[in-house]
């Protein structure tokens, strides 16, 4: 549970709104009067959002709002990458001999190893999940119930070993590595503005305006965040009937005539 405790975050903060308008944008309508207000009304509401962002002044400001969507994401990666680590400490907590964070490692060593040296080391397998230990046993005697020093079978370690090995195990190292991709792609894929701007165009098969770019490159990581994500989950003619909108909005238009 843990592990969704990231992409909860995540729902609850402001990009989750971009869904809901993703959504609304999707639905098609028969009437085209009908579509063609449904797109206004989601234009007038991310013009209002975006003049802020060009109006942000200060660096509290520049960053709380011009790059908010940018911090929220690269918080939601990092914390989910350091919920990863948190699981993997704690389930190594519960083996009280050997370690399950270094597990998938030690197999494959062991497992690669030449067979001189393989008669003189111990199998992580076993020693992590050993399936003989000793233990007391209730024999019936001449004078009742008395224990005796045996063997005990661990039968449920024998599935254990491997579905701890198999499953979890490599599960957490692909996990980590997927992780620590994501922090690093989210973190310097947004920085190329040029490049994010013309896979806009690409996409969404728009012409390459100059108060288009303009509104683009001056909303911040926030303004392009949004319109990525709007490119990527909305039909391209949709998304360029709201991009034109947005673009003539009466207020986007001061902020372009200031510029």
């Amino acid at each position: 549970s843990l592990l969704y405790f990231p992409y909860l975050l995540l729902h609850q903060s402001d990009l989750s709104s971009l869904k809901t308008i993703g959504l609304f944008l999707r639905k098609t309508l028969e009437n085209e009067a009908e579509e063609d207000e449904k797109i206004t009304k989601a234009a007038n509401h991310l013009s209002r959002k975006l003049v802020h962002c060009i109006q942000s002044a200060g660096v509290y400001q520049d960053i709380m709002v011009r790059h908010k969507f940018y911090l929220i994401l690269v918080f939601t990666k990092i914390l989910n990458l350091l919920m990863c680590i948190l699981v993997l400490i704690l389930t190594d907590q519960i083996f009280i001999v050997g370690r399950f964070r270094s597990y998938g490692v030690d197999w494959l060593q062991y497992a690669t190893s030449e067979s001189a040296d393989v008669a003189n080391q111990t199998n992580p397998v076993h020693k992590l999940f050993p399936k003989m230990s000793a233990c007391d046993v209730k024999v019936w005697g001449p004078t009742g119930i008395v224990n005796e020093a045996g063997m005990c079978v661990l039968a449920p370690n024998v599935v254990n070993s491997y579905t701890f090995l198999g499953v979890l195990v490599f599960c957490f190292y692909i996990a980590l590595a997927v992780n620590i991709f994501s922090v690093f792609f989210t973190t310097t894929s947004h920085l190329f503005i040029l490049g994010h701007w013309k896979t806009l165009l690409a996409s969404t098969f728009m012409s390459n305006s100059v108060r288009g770019k303009w509104l683009y490159y001056n909303t911040g990581m926030t303004g392009r965040i949004t319109f990525n994500i709007l490119a990527r989950n909305i039909p391209p003619a949709t998304f360029e009937k709201l991009f034109t909108k947005v673009c003539d909005n009466k207020e986007i238009l001061l902020q372009f005539s200031r510029k």
